[in-house]
């Protein structure tokens, strides 16, 4: 009898670790990026971009609502795998507020008159943006490797947005926006409420950008309309503002400190169906204090900046 006890425990043990090895391998699962492989598709891109810089009191508030939907299209496939997909915006509508009461609105499917005021040179910009195409060359693992941008006609605007248009569009710059979330995929399997550490840069205006460092966590599978998803959410750790050197403002960032609020999120819903991220909702809201310098001088002042992203493909 004792014997017959002693075979049925071991039978259950077995059984048992049996079942939580086979779980724990079912559970864990490899997002791997791909190339695209849709002859055309859709992006649309809500952002918002707010901005209050506090200096002696003064309040210098800035605001940007954008949405922008994108037409994708592959127009090359080669033998190494690689794709060539052509980018290029359908429809824009701005709004564009900067300190001193300032703002304009634009909208790519209406006439818009200019004001006389100083920002209708960037309504020269958007309407140059619309016509634009951006050739993006992708890998056999859906990572940008090069990208080109024709069409674009600048010579009507300032120096000063001419030269940052052509900045914001060189390839090493098209390449890592582009790459952005992708980048923040696991390199390995992951199952159910396991974490990992991704450093997230993001391109500001001005020579401008933020990096920012997060614990990414994978949630699991759900449902987003009438597909599976993965869902991948993160809880942003730290922030920092960087500046390059920029000789034509002598008004430059000495320091900063900088620290998320608890509005900050990400979440990130990767199909692998197809091997791409197909919607992300992110929220970065940071506060706190910075230096400027100017002339040798030094002024401090707060910081409170909001952006939020949200994007998704059809």
């Amino acid at each position: 009898m004792a014997s017959q006890f002693s075979r049925q425990r071991i039978l259950f043990l077995l059984l048992a670790i049996f079942s939580t090895t086979f779980s724990s391998a079912y559970a864990q699962v490899t997002l791997k990026a791909k190339a695209p492989t849709k002859a055309s598709w859709k992006q649309t891109v809500h952002s918002s971009i707010s901005q209050t810089m506090s200096i002696a009191g003064m309040e210098l508030p800035t605001k940007n609502d954008s949405k922008s939907v994108i037409g994708w299209k592959i127009t090359k496939k080669n033998d190494d795998g690689s794709v060539e997909v052509v980018e290029q915006p359908e429809k824009m509508s701005v709004k564009l507020q900067v300190p001193g009461g300032l703002s304009i609105e634009y909208d790519s499917d209406k006439e818009v008159k200019k004001t006389g005021s100083p920002l209708d040179s960037i309504i020269d910009l958007y309407s140059a943006i619309k016509t634009a195409q951006t050739t993006v060359v992708f890998d056999k693992d859906g990572l940008a490797t090069s990208a080109s941008v024709s069409g674009l006609e600048l010579e009507e605007l300032p120096p000063a947005i001419k030269a940052a248009v052509e900045q914001q569009l060189a390839s090493k710059r098209i390449v890592s926006e582009v790459n952005m979330f992708t980048n923040l995929l696991p390199t390995a399997a992951v199952e159910k409420g396991e974490s990992w550490s991704r450093v997230l840069p993001i391109p500001l205006d001005a020579g401008q950008s933020l990096e920012v460092t997060s614990d990414y966590t994978y949630d699991g599978i759900v449902t987003v309309g009438d597909k599976k998803l993965h869902k991948i959410s993160a809880a942003i750790k730290s922030v920092v503002l960087k500046v390059e050197a920029n000789p034509a403002s002598p008004l430059k960032i000495a320091k900063s400190d900088l620290k998320p609020t608890e509005s900050s999120k990400s979440e990130i819903y990767f199909d692998d169906s197809i091997g791409n991220i197909v919607k992300t909702d992110m929220v970065i809201d940071v506060e706190g204090e910075i230096v400027l310098s100017t002339n040798g001088q030094e002024i401090p002042a707060e910081l409170a900046l909001k952006i939020s992203s949200k994007t998704s493909i059809d």
